[in-house]
């Protein structure tokens, strides 16, 4: 009868039909002997060349029924923290794992469209579509009195982009990391001074970066391995407000590491500051640091990148990812080296590059979605669950993550 169903809302026909969870392929067969696909989300779709992704769900989908499946439907997002990872997914639910627990377990977070999630050591953050912003978990928990477009989450501190294109930040200050010309610790949000018209805020270990519209770099805080990237020999130096960093590029975006960062330029290109002692800039040696932005060379037509601890990866618009650094836990790849000094591809355990619709670095770990159904892959170190799956942690292995 099922089957018949199926076949019938291919034909044009309409009838109700109750909503069917499917397990695997074999599930999606027609009557006339079509086979269908069981999306991730465990509900059937079926071939449709109108449809941006080429399938559409069958009529016995339930609220997805006859709509273009998308990459978002089970996974919207994935990040991964210190010891763990949170992902949201396509039902505004939020899932964590790690922290010492293998199985993804689900976070309380309040009811609301969710827009963007953000997690390390300061916590768990939640941004809301209207601005809200609750963090379920670390040094400020509860709602945060601020309506803000982008949220960042560091080790010790945390910085949102206001509605109005200013930064504040909250949490430890002790190397100027909130940008509020002061030390002084905060468990409200600060406006960082001097700042304006920004538009992608990163935190790090006690640094804070960010782009403005214009695609200027400005940071604050810890400064003692050159990570704000202002052009100066470091001498232990900490700024309390933004210095802007010398290199004239316009970025998209920056992320920032324990002691280093790099920066997305808008045609694609990488450059990467700071600390390199474990290759994290890229050029080829773990020499010393570098105090203003160099360019990775090997690497263009990037249109994502993510800092973890000590290692680095870079998204191509293809969906290959490339990742270099700290590898002692392969948390940049499969290669047997504990350092790469040079962008290395990921790749599954045959060898072939894993595709991937985005990537996400954390301390030791990595994390993305497939390019194809959206599931999370996770490699890199496991001692605290963090990967959500028993692979040998030097490949991407899926997180077995249920949606329904």
């Amino acid at each position: 009868m099922r089957a018949l169903a199926i076949a019938l809302a291919l034909t044009g026909c309409t009838q109700v039909k109750d909503e069917f969870v499917c397990s695997t392929d074999a599930d999606c067969t027609t009557a006339s002997g079509a086979t269908g696909h069981c999306e991730s989300i465990q509900r059937c779709s079926y071939a449709d060349t109108s449809c941006d992704t080429g399938s559409r769900y069958g009529d016995e989908a339930g609220i997805t029924a006859d709509r273009c499946t998308t990459i978002d439907d089970c996974i919207a997002e994935v990040r991964a923290g210190v010891d763990d990872t949170c992902v949201r997914r396509g039902d505004d639910t939020v899932w964590c794992w790690g922290d010492g627990a293998t199985e993804p377990r689900q976070i309380d977070v309040p009811d609301g469209a969710i827009a963007q999630l953000d997690n390390g050591g300061a916590g768990l953050c939640v941004r809301y579509a209207d601005g809200r912003l609750n963090c379920p978990s670390g040094l400020v928990p509860g709602d945060i009195a601020i309506s803000a477009r982008e949220v960042a989450i560091g080790a010790t501190h945390s910085c949102a982009v206001t509605d109005d294109g200013h930064v504040a930040c909250w949490g430890a200050n002790d190397r100027g990391q909130l940008g509020d010309n002061s030390t002084n610790d905060r468990d409200t949000p600060a406006n960082v001074v001097e700042l304006a018209d920004v538009a992608q805020v990163a935190s790090g270990f006690k640094t804070s970066l960010a782009v403005t519209s214009s695609g200027e770099v400005w940071g604050w805080g810890d400064d003692s391995q050159g990570q704000i990237g202002r052009g100066i020999a470091p001498f232990d130096f900490n700024s309390v407000v933004p210095l802007r960093a010398d290199a004239d590029v316009a970025f998209a975006a920056v992320a920032v590491g324990d002691l280093f960062a790099c920066g997305l330029a808008r045609d694609g290109a990488v450059f990467c500051w700071g600390d390199n002692d474990i290759g994290e800039n890229a050029q080829g040696g773990t020499s010393g640091e570098n105090d203003s932005p160099v360019l990775v060379g090997s690497l263009s037509s990037i249109v994502q990148i993510a800092a973890g601890g000590t290692h680095a990866c870079a998204l191509r618009g293809d969906g290959q990812a490339l990742c270099w650094g700290r590898n002692g836990s392969h948390e940049a790849t499969a290669s047997g080296s504990d350092r790469l000094t040079t962008p290395e591809l990921v790749v599954d355990s045959s060898g072939t590059p894993v595709l991937l619709h985005d990537i996400t670095a954390g301390a030791r770990h990595t994390c993305g979605r497939t390019a194809d159904q959206g599931a999370v892959v996770c490699w890199g170190d496991n001692a605290m669950g963090q990967l959500g799956a028993t692979g040998d942690g030097a490949h991407p292995t899926a997180v077995p993550l249920a949606c329904r």
